[in-house]
């Protein structure tokens, strides 16, 4: 059973299913109906990395405007890859958590 999910799940990476706009008016036009706007992604990796990212370029924007960041921070085990992510900017690209609340 394992097994079939883990292939279920290649299959489904292979299948490139995912919703990719192909620019700004793409994006407004399929999801004008949305009551909330959704980025998805092939894998949780993928979308930790993004996340962290985005988190790390506003702390970079607010510390050249030597502002605070105020980040708040979920529990449990979804946001984990983000939180791995944000420390190895850290820890390999000198992301500073300095002006961090």
């Amino acid at each position: 059973m394992e097994n079939q999910i883990l292939q279920f799940r290649e299959e489904l990476d292979e299948a490139k299913l995912y919703y990719q706009p192909s620019d700004e008016f793409d994006r407004t036009v399929k999801t004008r109906y949305e009551k909330m706007p959704a980025d998805i992604f092939s894998t949780a990796e993928k979308a930790a990395k993004w996340v962290a990212g985005e988190i790390a370029n506003e702390i970079k924007q607010k510390q050249k405007l030597g502002e605070m960041c105020v980040v708040g921070l979920a529990t449990g085990a979804t946001p984990l890859g983000v939180y791995s992510e944000l420390i190895r900017l850290h820890k390999e690209e000198g992301l500073s958590f300095l002006n961090v609340v």
